[in-house]
C-alpha cells in the first residue's frame, strides 16, 4: 500500500511539473511578464481616425445640394462634426476598447498566475506526501510485531516487512487476497463468525489468541488485534490488523501456574499439621489466658497462610483450566454472619465499625460453597484490611428476581481513578494499597472477578482515593454446574 501510494506521489509530481511547463508557454504567449511595446494599436486608432474623418468630409459635400450653403459654411460645419460629435465618440470609443483589453488581459493573467500558484503547492503537497509515506513504510518495517491492512471485505492490500519475514510471503503474493492467507493453522467457524460479528456489525475492535504457523511450519500463539477503520459517517473504509507473537509469554505463564501450584500444595501439608497442633492444645491442655490469646493467634495466622495458599491454588486452577463449579444449597446469610464471627480479632483489634444488618432473615441459594467463600473472604477481607482504625465496613445481602446482590462498603482508602480499570487484572495493586499493607499479592481482586464469572455473576465496584470503596457481587440464586477441567 506505501509502495502504491509512494508512485501514486511520483506521479502526481510528474503531472505537475507537466502542467507548470503549460503555463509558462501561457504566460509567454499573453507577454504577461511584461508589456512589450505593439505598433497595432496606435495603426488601428489611426486608420479608424482616418476612415471617420473621411465619412464626415464626404457627407457634408452633399449639403449644397440640399440647402444654399457656402463652401465656408461646408467647412464649418465639418469641423463642427468632427471635433463636436466624431473625435469625442471616437476617443470614447477607443478608451472603453483598451480599458476592457487592459482588464481582460489583468483577469487572464490573474487566473495564470493564481493556477501557476496552486500546480506548485500541489507539487509540493505531493513531495510532502511521498516522503510521509516513505517514513510510515520505513516505521511499519521496524516493527516486530505483523501488521496487515484489508478492505472492507478483508481483502490485502499492506503487510510489513515482519509479516513477509515470519509467513514467507512477499506483499506482492498476497496483494488482493484474502487475509487468511497469512494465517498457518486456520481457526474454527466459530472464531471466523465472532471475529466478523465483531469488526463488521459492531465495528468495534476484535482481541482474540489464535495458533498460527510460521514459514518453517513451526506453530506458534499469538494474539490479535482487528482495528475497523470508519469514515466520518461512520462506515467501513478498511481495517488494520496486528499480530503479536506470545509463545513466550505463554510458556512463562505456564511455568509460573505449576509454580504456584506446587508450592502451593507443598505448604498445605506443614500448615494443617501448625493449625492441629495449635486446636489439640486449646482443647487438651490447661493454659494460661494469655497462652489460649497467643495459641489463638497462632490459628488465625496459619488460617491466613491457609487462605493465601488457598489463592494461589484456585489462581493456577483457574488459569490453567482446572475449576469445576459444584452447586450446593449454601445459606448465604448464615455463611457471611459465621465469617464476621472469625475475623472478629482483626476488626476488633483496628477498632473497625462492622455492620452486617441489612439482608433477608435467611437466604438459600444453590452456588458452590468454596467459590462462594473465595468472594466473601476476599471482599470482606479487603475491606478490613485497607480501612484505617476506628472506620466502618458495612455487609449488605439484596434477593432479588434471579440473582442476589452481596454488597461490601468501607470509608477505606479507596482506588486512584487512573488505576481503577487494571484492579481486577493478576497481580495488580493500587498504588495506596502498596503503601497502606507492603505484603499484599495482588491476588484477591483477580480470584474474584474470575470465580463470579465461572459462577454466572458480575462484580463492579465503585471508588474515591481517601473516601472509600463499594464492591458489588451480583449472584445467581441458581448456579449452573461447570466443568472448566481440560482433558
Amino acid at each position: 500500500m506505501a509502495q502504491a501510494s509512494a508512485s501514486g506521489a511520483g506521479a502526481g509530481s510528474a503531472h505537475a511539473r507537466h502542467s507548470l511547463s503549460k503555463v509558462g508557454l501561457l504566460r509567454k504567449y499573453l507577454t504577461l511578464d511584461g508589456d512589450e511595446p505593439s505598433l497595432f494599436r496606435p495603426v488601428l486608432i489611426l486608420f479608424i481616425l482616418l476612415v471617420s474623418t473621411f465619412a464626415v468630409e464626404l457627407g457634408v459635400m452633399f449639403l449644397p445640394l440640399f440647402f444654399s450653403l457656402s463652401q465656408f459654411w461646408v467647412s464649418v460645419i465639418s469641423a463642427l462634426l468632427l471635433v463636436v460629435v466624431v473625435y469625442p465618440l471616437l476617443i470614447k470609443f477607443v478608451f472603453r476598447v483598451l480599458v476592457r483589453e487592459r482588464t481582460d488581459v489583468q483577469k487572464i493573467k490573474c487566473i495564470a498566475e493564481g493556477a501557476f500558484e496552486n500546480l506548485v503547492r500541489e507539487e509540493l503537497r505531493y513531495e510532502m506526501m511521498a516522503k510521509d509515506l516513505e517514513k510510515f513504510k520505513l516505521a511499519m518495517d521496524n516493527v516486530s510485531d505483523q501488521i496487515i491492512i484489508t478492505d472492507s471485505e478483508g481483502m490485502l492490500s499492506y503487510v510489513n516487512k515482519s509479516t513477509e519475514i515470519i509467513t514467507g510471503k512477499l506483499l506482492e503474493d498476497v496483494i488482493g487476497k484474502k487475509a487468511g492467507v497469512l494465517w498457518g493453522a486456520p481457526m474454527t467457524t466459530a472464531f471466523y463468525a465472532n471475529m466478523w460479528d465483531t469488526i463488521k456489525k459492531e465495528k468495534k475492535v476484535f482481541s482474540g489468541e489464535i495458533q498460527n504457523k510460521n514459514k518453517e511450519g513451526k506453530l506458534y500463539t499469538a494474539m490479535i488485534n482487528i482495528f475497523p477503520v470508519l469514515d466520518k459517517k461512520g462506515e467501513i473504509l478498511f481495517f488494520v490488523g496486528v499480530e503479536r507473537d506470545i509463545t513466550r509469554e505463554k510458556a512463562l505463564d505456564r511455568a509460573q501456574i505449576e509454580f504456584l501450584s506446587l508450592a502451593a500444595h507443598q505448604l498445605r501439608t506443614p500448615l494443617t499439621g501448625i493449625e492441629w497442633t495449635a486446636d489439640l492444645f486449646m482443647r487438651k491442655e490447661q493454659l494460661s489466658e494469655n497462652g489460649m490469646k497467643y495459641l489463638a493467634d497462632i490459628r488465625f495466622s496459619v488460617q491466613r497462610l491457609n487462605t493465601l495458599v488457598r489463592l494461589f491454588l484456585n489462581s493456577s486452577r483457574l488459569q490453567g483450566g482446572k475449576l469445576r463449579v459444584e452447586p450446593r444449597p449454601v445459606e448465604v446469610v448464615g455463611f457471611v454472619s459465621a465469617f464476621l464471627s472469625r475475623y472478629a480479632v482483626v476488626h476488633e483489634k483496628k477498632q473497625l465499625h462492622v455492620a452486617f444488618t441489612e439482608h433477608p432473615e435467611k437466604l438459600v441459594v444453590i452456588t458452590d460453597l468454596n467459590m462462594f467463600e473465595q468472594v466473601v473472604q476476599n471482599l470482606i477481607g479487603n475491606a478490613i484490611d485497607y480501612t484505617p482504625a476506628g472506620g466502618s465496613v458495612t455487609i449488605a445481602i439484596k434477593e432479588e428476581k434471579d440473582d442476589f446482590l452481596f454488597e461490601v462498603r468501607d470509608t477505606g482508602i479507596g482506588i486512584p481513578a487512573i488505576e481503577q480499570a487494571l484492579i481486577f487484572e493478576r497481580f495488580k495493586r493500587a498504588s495506596n494499597a502498596i503503601r497502606s499493607k507492603p505484603d499484599g499479592n495482588g491476588m484477591g481482586l483477580y480470584i474474584v472477578a474470575e470465580t463470579i464469572k465461572l459462577l454466572g455473576g458480575r462484580v463492579w465496584f465503585e471508588s474515591t482515593e481517601g473516601v472509600g470503596s463499594t464492591f458489588y457481587a451480583k449472584i445467581p440464586l441458581r448456579a449452573t454446574e461447570i466443568d472448566t477441567r481440560k482433558s
